[in-house]
């Protein structure tokens, strides 16, 4: 039998996921991720895929937990080292139903990643507001600039999505644009705040022609998501916003967080993003229980800076006062008997 090598598997795993209708850029990235795991085979000289058993996959793991990324030369975050699992996992359950291999080594294996989940950042109402208020109009560059993330803010675009958007995709009348193959290859149509189709409109007439179809373009024709995200870190920092964690796709996180901070359905919000399942929106609630947090500290009697909390010195100073009434109450009880002997004493003497 021959050897199921790495470069045989790779090339199995991508017409299985072109079968299974996954976009281009997904797989490039599961590909991408797939080599990290065939770094690791390379470590252990396996170079039959077949030969990788569940000990195997779990070396993998721990290899992962203490692996620094070459590209952020930091550790892998806890949300990569579930991705890369992931991959894993999705590669050896393709290679199973293309019956390239008899046992599935994962099948039934629960991947659990050390450390601290890291939330998504947003940006605050106040630095969204600032951020886009920084953006002058008055150049064709910064009314595209404008136009751009009004409109990523209206309507929690990602960036790919504002990529790929065709002016023949937007209902100038009732302010509704369609998002064609969006994630999952599913479209959606979504709505458009007034703000941002006011500056979208006003940005049209004088967008670049080379480019009809798409809305947003640079000097070489259609804006990619790449450039998007450049401009977003440039703008971001020219607005004095200085802050770890922020990127273009934060602004997305930021109108979930918004809207659902303003009382909107978790639903609606759902069907805004585009989020295949609801869990993947519950992710936003856990800023909301934060600020919850934050007020609950700063009104609630025992919470705010009114309210100390119980310390040693506070229980000496109250162990000394409740001693100081004790020996306060027993001089009161031998004044009391005092008296009542001094007044029967008189009482006999009459």
């Amino acid at each position: 039998m021959r050897k199921l090598t790495p470069e045989k598997t790779a090339k199995i795993f991508e017409e299985y996921l072109k079968e299974a209708g996954y976009r281009t850029s997904t797989i490039r990235t599961k590909l991408a991720y797939l080599k990290i795991f065939f770094g690791f085979t390379r470590q252990k000289n396996i170079c039959d895929i077949r030969d990788i058993n569940i000990e195997i996959i779990k070396e993998f793991v721990k290899y992962l937990q203490q692996t620094v990324s070459s590209t952020t030369q930091k550790p892998y975050a806890k949300r990569t080292k579930s991705m890369l699992v992931g991959v894993v996992r999705f590669l050896f359950r393709s290679l199973y139903l293309k019956e390239k291999i008899i046992v599935n080594p994962m099948q039934g294996y629960c991947f659990k990643s050390k450390g601290e989940e890291k939330l998504r950042e947003s940006l605050s109402e106040e630095e969204i507001n600032r951020f886009l208020d920084s953006i002058n109009p008055n150049s064709l560059l910064g009314l595209r600039d404008r136009a751009m993330f009004e409109l990523m803010y209206s309507s929690g675009l990602r960036v790919s999505e504002v990529s790929a958007l065709d002016v023949e995709d937007i209902d100038r009348q009732s302010r509704m644009i369609l998002l064609r193959q969006a994630k999952w290859d599913k479209d959606r149509v979504v709505p458009v705040s007034k703000v941002a189709m006011d500056f979208l409109l006003k940005y049209l007439p004088f967008k670049r022609k080379k480019t009809k179809a798409a809305v947003f373009t640079g000097a070489y024709g259609r804006l990619k998501a790449v450039s998007i995200s450049n401009r977003f870190k440039k703008l971001l920092e020219e607005s004095g916003i200085k802050r770890k964690g922020l990127s273009a796709h934060s602004i997305r996180h930021s109108t979930a967080t918004h809207l659902l901070a303003h009382g909107a359905d978790l639903r609606y919000v759902q069907d805004l993003l585009g989020h295949e399942s609801i869990e993947t929106t519950v992710v936003y609630t856990h800023e909301l229980y934060d600020n919850l947090k934050r007020i609950y500290k700063s009104y609630h009697p025992r919470e705010n800076e009114y309210y100390k909390e119980v310390d040693r010195e506070y229980l000496d100073c109250l162990e000394a006062f409740r001693s100081k009434l004790v020996e306060q109450k027993r001089r009161t009880e031998k004044h009391r008997k005092m008296r009542r002997r001094r007044y029967w004493e008189r009482k006999k003497g009459l």
